[in-house]
């Protein structure tokens, strides 16, 4: 089986990023020379989509005006929703468009899960029995993420988090998917996810668990912050994971700019992707032109686009 379409769900409101995110679309956010979208196009390629959707709402002028002309959309087609139809919604009105035909892989526009052979070979082997298929990862009850009630390795329904037990793991869904199109049953408009398209009442829902594969984050500042500079780390270290050799393949990651923990500049922590030199800085993430010279002297963390400062 083959991956005839991937839809990567660019349609949020980014309110998880700040002030900054009001302004810069969160899937235009720099992971060094490239932002988010781009690389997971090339993400998508990667696992051998044969045709890639990208769904918009929010922003939807700044994201059609940054896809327009860049070589990194080349062949991928935007779905612009006029109004919130939610994920559920976005994977109808794709696949209408295709005509309810193939496999579906559903992507987070900020999230990477690079499989292993093993792992993704195995999880082909579930969906060929199953409608959906469903990526799960092992978290903590205390990370506030809801969790998949399973019966084996079939989905029977989410569990809030409030209902696990502190200090418990269990499993999440990581919001990566395998959908046959044709098992679906149309539905127009606005719906959830886990009503229209992973209901295990109306069809078969399997989980594949990515154990130890490697999973990168960029979904809140927190988590944009630290996966940026563990990238740096990796790097240091010897790039071993996946997703350091990733970026520095698709042309995001230069080696020659990377100093220990920085990159691009001079200082302590400080990942300068503006074309400014910077000296003497310290735990800073620095976007855009000008940026704001007193938060650039405070030895906080802290994400800057101009005069944008997200203290974390």
């Amino acid at each position: 089986m083959k991956v005839n379409h991937a839809l990567i769900l660019a349609a949020g409101a980014g309110t998880r990023m700040g002030e900054i995110g009001k302004v810069l679309p969160k899937v235009l956010w720099p992971v060094f020379e490239k932002r988010l979208l781009e690389l997971e196009v090339e993400y998508a390629k990667r696992l051998g989509a044969e045709k890639i959707y990208i769904n918009v709402h929010h922003y939807s002028e700044k994201l059609l005006s940054f896809i327009h002309g860049n070589p990194s959309f080349t062949d991928v087609e935007v779905l612009v929703e006029k109004d919130p139809i939610d994920i559920g919604g976005a994977v109808h009105n794709l696949a209408n468009v295709v005509g309810y035909q193939g496999n579906l892989l559903i992507i987070n526009s900020d999230q990477f899960i690079f499989l292993k052979p093993a792992v993704w070979d195995l999880a082909w082997d579930k969906y060929n029995s199953a409608d959906v298929l469903l990526f799960a990862y092992d978290v903590k009850s205390t990370e506030h993420y809801n969790g998949l009630e399973l019966k084996e390795d079939c989905f029977q329904g989410v569990i809030p988090n409030a209902r696990i037990p502190r200090g418990e793991m269990h499993a999440t869904y990581t919001g990566m998917s395998l959908v046959k199109l044709d098992k679906l049953k149309p539905c127009p408009g606005e719906s959830r996810f886990f009503d229209s398209v992973a209901n295990p009442q109306e069809r078969v829902v399997k989980v594949e668990n990515i154990k130890d594969s490697p999973y990168w984050d960029f979904g809140t500042l927190e988590r944009y912050w630290c996966s940026c500079f563990e990238v740096l780390k990796d790097f240091d270290q010897g790039g071993v994971d996946m997703f350091t050799r990733f970026l520095i393949e698709s042309g995001a990651l230069k080696p020659e700019r990377v100093s220990s923990s920085t990159y691009a500049c001079e200082g302590e922590k400080v990942i300068n992707l503006s074309s400014l030199p910077v000296k003497g800085v310290r735990n800073k993430i620095i976007f855009g032109e000008i940026p704001d010279s007193k938060a650039l002297a405070q030895d906080e963390r802290a994400i800057i686009l101009g005069n944008l400062v997200e203290k974390l």
